[in-house]
């Protein structure tokens, strides 16, 4: 990922959240606590069985706002280093 080594801060909770999407059933604790952690208690929604809920728009609308906060993050690290 672009910004582990450039942005270590955003990097911990991109990283559960990536974790969180491309695993479906129960999430592990850790990965949990990594959305908890990043970005603050019921941002995303799990399921009760601990899964992260795909479908929820709820989600769907968050998933929205993190990934235009991560293209940006991506462009400052590229423009940045380009210019």
């Amino acid at each position: 990922m672009v910004i582990d080594g450039v942005f270590p801060e955003d990097s911990k909770k991109y990283s559960s959240l990536r974790d969180a999407l491309s695993h479906r059933g129960q999430l592990k604790l850790p990965t949990q606590q990594g959305l908890i952690n990043g970005f603050g208690k019921n941002y995303f929604r799990l399921l009760p069985n601990g899964a992260f809920d795909h479908s929820s728009p709820h989600n769907i609308k968050n998933l929205k706002v993190q990934a235009t906060r991560l293209k940006e993050i991506a462009m400052h690290h590229l423009l940045k280093n380009l210019l």
